[in-house]
């Protein structure tokens, strides 16, 4: 999980449980009047793992609060927390599962100090635990019949919600896993109508990749969308200033659908 998506880590003494039929959320707690729900991402990652709350009830707990989809999460940290700052080109995709955990949640994988740091992917774990995920896109008719689009995204989850929604309303959907094989496929076919890119991606990131594709007298007026889950302003004014295109947060449909009709 990126920096960016860390809001502030905070050290509770309790908070107010949720029954186990909330699981895997263990409660909420108040920070600065705003209630934030806790995740138990053990739970998640190793649904065994039931009794992690009475352990950590002899303690204080630090919590890690996300800022990620528009929303504030909490997830309980039983250990020291170490965090660590690398570079996109340092993250190798993975497309294996770690043990337990599925391969959807895990993005990308570090060298480091002997062993491996995973990364998991905190938007993939949130969207599955809603129900509803897929039942929002509701698009239809065909709009865009015959235009291309080009979705560069790592999460396997985001590619496939896009690729749903971007084939209902006429798309043709054409995948890159990273900024690399985005710029790769750019490279050899420029005929699109319009390019989603995310913006944290291992290899390369999106905001890198548009920077060279602006440069490519083929492709550089090709619109634009960056989607992310990540609410910040100065990678949005980076954005603007830059003239590298539109910054949305990721998974809207109608915002999604405004900003098409703007771009096409």
């Amino acid at each position: 999980m990126s920096f960016d998506k860390i809001h502030e880590v905070v050290e509770v003494e309790s908070f107010d449980k949720l029954p186990t039929a909330y699981a895997p959320y263990l409660g909420i707690m108040n920070l600065r009047e705003v209630p934030i729900p806790i995740l138990d991402m053990f739970y998640v990652l190793d649904e065994t793992s039931k009794d992690n709350l009475d352990k950590l009830e002899s303690r204080n707990m630090r919590i890690v609060v996300c800022e990620t989809l528009g929303k504030l999460v909490g997830i309980v940290a039983c250990h020291s927390i170490k965090m660590y700052e690398f570079e996109d080109r340092s993250i190798t995709p993975t497309t294996f599962a770690a043990g337990k955990v599925k391969n959807e949640y895990v993005v990308g994988i570090i060298e480091h100090e002997q062993g491996y740091i995973f990364m998991l992917n905190i938007e993939t774990v949130l969207d599955e635990l809603d129900s509803s995920s897929f039942q929002s896109i509701k698009a239809n008719g065909q709009d865009y019949l015959g235009k291309r689009a080009l979705v560069v995204e790592d999460s396997k989850l985001y590619r496939k919600k896009l690729t749903i929604f971007l084939e209902k309303i006429g798309f043709d959907v054409i995948l890159a896993n990273d900024g690399v094989s985005g710029l790769e496929r750019l490279k050899s076919d420029s005929s699109f109508d319009i390019i989603f890119t995310d913006i944290e991606m291992p290899l390369m990131n999106g905001i890198e990749m548009i920077r060279k594709v602006k440069g490519m007298s083929d492709a550089s007026k090709i619109p634009v969308l960056f989607h992310s889950s990540i609410s910040n302003e100065q990678l949005m004014n980076q954005i603007v200033e830059e003239e590298l295109g539109v910054y949305i947060t990721k998974f809207d449909e109608e915002v999604i659908t405004a900003k098409l009709k703007e771009q096409l």
